[in-house]
C-alpha cells in the first residue's frame, strides 16, 4: 500500500468518499445487491411496525 499524506478529518472525508463509490458501482452491476436493499427498504419498516414492545 503506498504511503498517503492525508490524516485527520481529509483521510475520513476521502475514506467516505471511496467507500460510496464502492456502494454505487455495487448498485449499478449487481442484482442481488439491489434485490437485498428492496428488501431491508420493506422488511426494517415491517419489523418495527408489527413489534408491540410495551417501554
Amino acid at each position: 500500500m503506498a504511503y498517503s499524506n492525508h490524516r485527520g478529518l481529509t483521510r475520513i472525508i476521502k475514506a467516505f468518499g471511496y467507500s460510496w463509490s464502492g456502494l454505487r458501482s455495487t448498485f449499478r452491476h449487481e442484482e442481488a445487491f439491489r434485490q437485498e436493499l428492496l428488501l431491508c427498504l420493506v422488511l426494517i419498516p415491517a419489523a418495527f411496525w408489527l413489534t408491540d414492545v410495551g417501554v
